[in-house]
């Protein structure tokens, strides 16, 4: 159950991630509707005056991506507490 979980998870993660791109390259959402990748795309030419319309998409993107593999990691150990770690 734990494999599933935390392979779920990760799909999560790469499909937001897929979206994110290809929004950003213009495969993905169009102009009226918004996504991360299109707030990435339309904040890089305003990168050097205002930074912050790059960056905070971006920053987003990537703790979107964390969180949802934090909470496979949790889950993970939830379903399966006799699971052992060797610490190094």
């Amino acid at each position: 159950m734990g494999a599933i979980i935390v392979t779920v998870t990760l799909l999560v993660a790469t499909a937001i991630l897929a979206e994110t791109a290809l929004s950003f390259i213009g495969f993905g959402v169009q102009a009226p509707d918004t996504s991360l990748g299109l707030l990435v795309s339309n904040g890089q030419t305003a990168v050097q005056t205002r930074p912050w319309l790059f960056y905070f998409p971006g920053l987003f993107i990537v703790v979107i991506a964390l969180t949802v593999n934090f909470i496979g990691d949790a889950l993970r150990d939830a379903f399966d507490p006799t699971q052992t770690r060797v610490r190094a």
